[in-house]
């Protein structure tokens, strides 16, 4: 099976870039209603639909939802392209029977459509969802919550995006995906669940080595359970947290996109059986930490108050007229040049005006950055 061209085949092309909101689902849910698989699950605080999918006719029971982060857009995308192939089953037949066969799948695209109408990361009360678990104060998450009494799945899949700074280990590299399997308490305790979360991650980096080797990671495991995924797991659910990140190249995220597909197949494709090993704890440590170590563009060597420091700067992305627009804001200013780029710029002692002053750059919006000597504006 080329899972390449099959992304090709599947791919919900009317899904592009990082903003998505709700009405951007309209294509996926027509051909959900054409096949009478679509399932509306409740409303946002702002009155929203909150739309699931449920299709399958196997035993093991799969509850997976997307951009409760309502800026966090690749996952569903992918997740989107994920369901496109079990709705045409035709487009790899004997791989798609073998999946709807062994599995039920229920589907939330899209858990916070008020903060993606406006690229929040939180509601629209300003509650980040996946703090909610146990307070369960949101519309949103009381939606999840009924659905995962009811439905009662066997795997749980919390689907994420992860910011650019994330990189691998100490390397140069970003982690593209990285994965976690939540801990059940303070302890980092190994339950049943959380080990079978750990096998059937390992089965999916496996999978993904061939195009993706090196940049996986593994997601800081500390225990929270107001978290979602954290809360499900202590339920004895297995949980796992899937955050896609950034690929040199690729702002729009189209081909971490496609790797999220491409692990989703890893995942399903001989149904749930896990990875089997001496030490499947011991593989999944095996798996790299992910670090905020790295910055979209790093300027070494810049003087600042007669100390020379490294100023690490990051793509952010906000919507003006329903059109995203990217800008550089400075992240942090580094005096122990820790910090690494995927674009780095050395200044060589050279005195910088960043908007046209000198100091206090942390957190700040760039408009115009020059030479504060020669006044030579820097064009990035």
């Amino acid at each position: 099976m080329n899972i390449k061209s099959l992304h090709i085949a599947v791919k919900d092309t009317s899904l592009s870039g990082r903003y998505l909101p709700e009405n951007r689902l309209e294509s996926l849910i027509a051909l959900a209603k054409k096949r009478d698989v679509y399932r509306l699950l409740g409303s946002s605080e702002l009155g929203q639909d909150i739309h699931g999918i449920l299709i399958g006719r196997g035993d093991k029971r799969i509850l997976a939802w997307s951009q409760m982060h309502g800026n966090e857009s690749t996952t569903t995308k992918g997740v989107v392209d994920f369901v496109r192939l079990l709705l045409q089953e035709s487009v790899a037949s004997d791989f798609v029977s073998a999946v709807l066969n062994q599995h039920t799948f229920l589907i939330i695209p899209m858990l916070n459509p008020d903060g993606a109408q406006v690229y929040s990361r939180e509601n629209a009360n300003g509650v980040d969802l996946n703090r909610d678990a146990l307070n369960q104060s949101q519309r949103e998450i009381r939606v999840l919550m009924r659905q995962f009494d009811a439905f009662k799945p066997d795997l749980c899949l919390n689907l994420h995006d992860q910011r650019s700074l994330y990189g691998v280990g100490n390397l140069r590299v970003p982690a593209t995906l990285s994965f976690l399997s939540p801990s059940i308490d303070a302890q980092r305790s190994l339950s049943p669940a959380r080990i079978e979360a750990m096998s059937l991650i390992v089965k999916m980096v496996l999978g993904l080595q061939e195009h993706l080797a090196g940049q996986i990671g593994r997601y800081d495991d500390g225990f929270n359970e107001s978290c979602v995924g954290d809360f499900f797991q202590k339920k004895g659910v297995p949980t796992i947290l899937i955050e896609a990140g950034h690929f040199v190249g690729d702002d729009a995220r189209e081909q971490t996109r496609y790797f999220v597909f491409e692990a989703l197949l890893y995942l399903f494709q001989t149904s749930l059986k896990p990875y089997i090993a001496q030490d499947v704890v011991a593989d999944y440590l095996a798996i790299p930490d992910n670090h905020k170590n790295m910055r979209d563009l790093v300027f070494k060597n810049v003087s600042l108050k007669g100390v020379l420091v490294s100023l690490g700067l990051q793509k952010e992305y906000e919507i003006i007229n329903n059109q995203e627009q990217q800008y550089l804001r400075i992240e942090d200013v580094d005096p122990d040049h820790v910090i690494m780029g995927y674009t780095e710029i050395d200044f060589k002692g050279e005195e910088l005006l960043i908007n046209s002053h000198e100091n206090d750059f942390e957190g700040e919006k760039i408009a115009t950055i020059e030479l504060k000597k020669s006044k030579k504006l820097i064009k990035i």
